[in-house]
């Protein structure tokens, strides 16, 4: 099985601006295109039956090691930012299909103030 993630490895901010409302920030991890070897990597994981297990775990200083979130099962992860704020988040993320499995890491920095977000147009 090859795990696929995209939004994983990056800083982000715990509130975003939009129309100058604070809001809550979730940004998402995504292993939708994670694939089976076996069939190729034009088949989803979703439509090749694997099944995505993320374990997130808080860090970077004492008061973030309570915050984890165990045991999210789905193709996209979606992390409450604001939760997180000031902290790194070390996500474990398991694929699974019959008897075979794969595991892969990445983390998520998550800023203690809001930054500017700013979009291509």
């Amino acid at each position: 099985l090859q795990l696929d993630l995209l939004g994983c490895n990056r800083t982000v901010s715990p509130m975003i601006i939009e129309d100058g409302v604070p809001r809550e920030n979730y940004p998402a991890m995504d292993g939708t295109y994670s694939f089976d070897e076996n069939l190729g990597n034009a088949i989803t994981a979703e439509d090749s039956g694997i099944s995505l297990v993320f374990d997130v775990y808080g860090g970077g200083s004492a008061d973030c090691l309570d915050k984890s979130d165990i045991g999210f099962i789905g193709t996209v992860y979606q992390a409450n930012a604001s939760f997180f704020a000031g902290c790194t988040l070390d996500i474990y993320v398991t694929a699974m299909k019959d008897t075979r499995s794969s595991t892969a890491f990445c983390w998520l920095e998550v800023t203690d103030v809001v930054v500017p977000q700013v979009e291509a147009a």
